[in-house]
């Protein structure tokens, strides 16, 4: 009777291995993101104007990024990617150069190291309409998009990245405390730690005695 609930356990063991090592191996680029589904066209940019994102909340130090990322429809090169703190100084900037298409892209413009909530700027500075995508103005619910500062009720699509990606098991620490920002005030991240410990600890158990119960039947 013991021989199942041993290889129950054995096989618990080996799952939470391979978690584990799943979790070392998966890379992460991504610091933080808007939120910002990519729906499709949102707005067109004639040349020399500017649609600006803002205010953009920087979670936590892990959010350090180096890189702005958006997506282009009809093309109009260059583009210039700004990143600024809201009193106005510019902590990132880059351009995206003749030769590249439309759709994903993504701007060198760091390192970028503030926690201050930041202003991000696409530029058309090219010679013909640039389309940006994004969604409607519930998408990030606390930032919004305006054109040449005159607001459009709309959303870019903006993904912060890392020069270098982290493994996903680097990121647990603060994966754990944005979850806490938007729970009761007596949670943290100490909770979904505890959780998480329970979890890996219990299951297994609850399995072996529930296999060890119905093996007794027979």
């Amino acid at each position: 009777m013991r021989r199942p609930v041993v290889v129950l356990l054995a096989v618990c063991a080996v799952a939470v291995l391979a978690l584990a090592l799943t979790s070392v191996t998966t890379r992460e680029r991504r610091a933080f993101t808007l939120g910002v589904a990519s729906a499709g066209p949102v707005l067109t940019l004639q040349p020399g104007h500017q649609v600006c994102q803002e205010p953009i909340a920087v979670p936590d130090d892990d959010a350090a990024f180096d890189r702005v990322a958006f997506v282009l429809g009809t093309r109009s090169l260059p583009v210039d990617v700004t990143v600024a703190e809201l009193s106005g100084r510019v902590v990132g900037r880059g351009r995206l150069q003749d030769g590249h298409a439309g759709g994903a892209q993504s701007v060198a413009v760091g390192p970028v190291t503030t926690r201050e909530s930041l202003r991000v700027c696409l530029r058309d500075a090219g010679n013909g309409r640039l389309v940006v995508f994004g969604n409607g103005d519930a998408a990030s619910r606390t930032s919004t998009a305006a054109v040449d500062g005159k607001p459009v009720h709309t959303d870019i699509s903006l993904v912060f990245e890392r020069a270098e990606p982290r493994s996903a098991l680097s990121l647990v620490p603060a994966f754990f405390e944005r979850m806490s920002l938007w729970r009761a005030s007596w949670v943290g991240a100490w909770t979904y730690w505890l959780l998480g410990a329970i979890v890996l600890a219990a299951v297994p158990v609850l399995l072996a005695f529930a296999l060890r119960s119905v093996l007794r039947e027979f």
